[in-house]
């Protein structure tokens, strides 16, 4: 129930490091200007 869904949000954070996540949105902010 609640539980296998909460290891599955782990792992799709696991999946998407933050330092990634942080290199792709200042690409989209450099190119908006």
């Amino acid at each position: 129930g609640h539980e296998d869904r909460f290891s599955i949000y782990i792992h799709a954070s696991e999946q998407k490091p933050k330092h990634q996540s942080s290199l792709f949105v200042d690409r989209e902010i450099r190119s908006e200007k």
